[in-house]
């Protein structure tokens, strides 16, 4: 008789930080296609969303990760945020 495998549920952050999106044409404004405010107690993130879709969830990401760690050099949330994103494209995960 093979053994039952319990599988107990990951544990979650009792508080996570809560993100406002904003979809805003920026690039005609900033030359870029998101953008976040760190310091400020707000956590507001525009994001142009005349990008792909793929690519959306790539400057979320990119974003999400400069509100989170606002100290870490760019190239560290570059190559964070599109890793993280091509994950989560390759699992299926897309923009309703």
């Amino acid at each position: 008789m093979k053994r039952k495998v319990v599988v107990k549920p990951k544990s979650r952050a009792k508080h996570p930080i809560k993100f406002k999106l904003r979809n805003k044409f920026v690039y005609e404004s900033d030359d870029c296609v998101g953008q976040c405010w760190p310091s400020t107690k707000n956590r507001i993130i525009e994001i142009d969303p005349r990008q792909s879709p793929k690519d959306y969830l790539d400057t979320l990401i990119h974003e999400s990760l400069h509100e989170l760690f606002p100290r870490k050099a760019e190239r560290y949330i570059l190559n964070a945020g599109t890793s993280i994103a091509n994950l989560l494209w390759r699992l299926g995960y897309r923009k309703k």
